[in-house]
């Protein structure tokens, strides 16, 4: 069985998922999602909890209302968040 890490950020990039996932073999596929909220962001993160072919492992919070330089600080934090989790994961998968 393939398993895929995903991290996604919006509408399209699911929706980009989906068809990718739908064209190939049959795998387990985690989501990370890294979101800035938005209009509606709520029923976005309901329909990607719902959805049974993938695993959501984690929410980040990207907050933009932060100034020069902490707004950076955040995306590395995000980033590095990220890399623990799939690390973890994969290691978790392969034990």
């Amino acid at each position: 069985m393939i398993n895929r890490l995903f991290v996604i950020t919006n509408n399209t990039h699911y929706s980009v998922v989906k068809n990718y996932i739908n064209k190939y073999p049959d795998g387990i596929n985690y989501i990370i999602l890294t979101i800035t909220p938005f209009d509606g962001y709520k029923n976005f993160l309901h329909e990607i909890k719902e959805d049974r072919q993938f695993l959501l492992l984690c929410t980040l919070f990207n907050i933009q209302s932060a100034r020069f330089p902490f707004s950076y600080i955040e995306i590395l934090k995000n980033y590095l968040k990220v890399k623990k989790i799939s690390l973890n994961k994969l290691l978790y998968l392969y034990i």
